[in-house]
């Protein structure tokens, strides 16, 4: 539950100051959203061997990645969005606690579990 919530203020406060900032040499504003979930990854190095440092790779799977790309695929820009293992993670109580307030605030959903972000819509894209 604590690495939950301390992932989903994390994601929250980069979703409240960097939305909507203008990136100055376009001139076109950064949409950001975010999907969060709570699980067991698998993490491997792939790649040559040293001194072929150059030719390695990272590569994180599993059932809590998919999850996070569901959850990222129904956050609309300025919201996060918590898959329904995030939200179990954190428990009702510890959610309801949550500083869920304007502009990130969104009713619990079915699907994805709970979602903060761009007012009261129920709804994400």
């Amino acid at each position: 539950g604590c690495a939950v919530e301390a992932a989903w203020r994390c994601c929250a406060r980069l979703v409240l100051e960097l939305d909507g900032f203008v990136v100055e040499e376009e001139g076109l504003p950064l949409r950001l959203h975010a999907g969060l979930s709570a699980g067991l990854v698998d993490a491997f190095t792939l790649g040559a061997a040293p001194p072929s440092a150059d030719g390695f790779e990272y590569l994180v799977s599993g059932q809590v990645v998919s999850t996070m790309g569901g959850a990222a695929d129904e956050a609309s820009a300025g919201e996060v969005v918590l898959s329904a293992a995030a939200a179990t993670a954190l428990g009702r109580d510890r959610l309801a606690a949550l500083p869920l307030q304007q502009p990130l605030q969104r009713p619990l959903q079915q699907g994805c579990g709970a979602a903060a972000g761009g007012g009261d819509e129920a709804g994400g894209s």
